[in-house]
């Protein structure tokens, strides 16, 4: 049996701690809190239209900076758009 069965191919290509952000796994940010993890995407602290989940429960905005994250862990990162 092949002990990455079950793996994709991205998975078996992190061997430290990650997490999963909107899908695609990648390691732990450099600063492991939710401000870092951001921050290394490039996304703006005072962007009022973004919204976090993490491991299924909405992270309030002043949260942020404190929020440590851990290996394993799921966030959703998205963006309110308007129009229709």
């Amino acid at each position: 049996m092949n002990p990455r069965q079950g793996q994709s191919e991205s998975e078996g290509a992190f061997s430290g701690s990650h997490i999963r952000v909107n899908g695609a796994l990648r390691p732990l940010p450099g600063v492991p809190t939710l401000q870092g993890l951001l921050e290394e995407l490039g996304l703006p602290a005072p962007d009022l239209g973004l919204a976090v989940i993490r491991n299924g429960a909405v992270v309030r905005r002043a949260e942020w900076p404190a929020t440590a994250l851990a290996p394993d862990d799921e966030l959703e990162i998205v963006r309110a758009t308007v129009g229709g």
